[in-house]
């Protein structure tokens, strides 16, 4: 476990994750693929227009930690997954779901697997996000 910590006081105790931000380059297609796909909900959704930023934040029911979808319109590259391992999300069944993401097209780019350490079992895997951001699946 991580905490940051400042003069002696572990600020972990007192922060509570909020949200999440990835770039996107499309964000009606980010959108599609996290809520359409995915199953997760918009939150809000919402445009600056002085500086041509969409923003989008989907989350999963129950969840009060947001993924924040910031699309700069205009801005054609991005080095995507340099500084961003994966987002990991819990479901009720790896395997049911990664045929499921298949059928609707998705990459699965690591099949179903069980991980085993220090007495904890987990069947993961992973699908790629329509800007190439690893998704990791897990029950």
């Amino acid at each position: 476990m991580f905490f940051l910590c400042y003069d002696g006081i572990h600020l972990g105790a007192l922060m509570k994750i909020k949200h999440f931000c990835i770039n996107v380059k499309d964000l009606d297609k980010s959108l599609d693929f996290y809520c359409g796909t995915l199953g997760l909900e918009i939150s809000r959704r919402f445009k600056i227009a002085e500086s041509g930023v969409e923003i989008a934040l989907v989350v999963g029911k129950g969840s009060d930690v947001a993924i924040e979808l910031f699309c700069q319109r205009g801005k054609e590259k991005y080095v995507m997954g340099d500084h961003l391992g994966h987002l990991a999300f819990i479901v009720g069944d790896v395997d049911a779901t990664v045929e499921e993401l298949r059928k609707k097209g998705v990459e699965v780019i690591m099949e179903p697997f069980t991980f085993s350490q220090g007495g904890l079992e987990e069947r993961l895997a992973f699908v790629r996000d329509p800007d190439g951001i690893s998704v990791e699946l897990s029950s």
